[in-house]
């Protein structure tokens, strides 16, 4: 069951030149975990979001909209 459809934050990486793969180089994750959190199929860790907040100049207030609110 997907969760969430991540369209504001895959606008927000495109307006900061971010792909997945950069992403994933950021984070040190693979470009196929960050394909998965953006499909929905699985939840970013709260670290992770911090992190993509830092590089994509994410407020702390704007978490809520980008990373839960549909």
């Amino acid at each position: 069951m997907k969760n969430k459809n991540y369209r504001l934050l895959r606008c927000l990486m495109s307006s900061a030149n971010y792909d997945n793969k950069l992403l994933a180089q950021k984070l040190v994750v693979s470009e196929s975990t960050i394909s998965h959190r953006l499909n929905g199929d699985s939840p970013f860790t709260a670290d992770e979001m911090r992190a993509i907040g830092k590089l994509l100049h994410i407020s702390p207030e704007q978490y809520y909209t980008v990373f839960i609110d549909e």
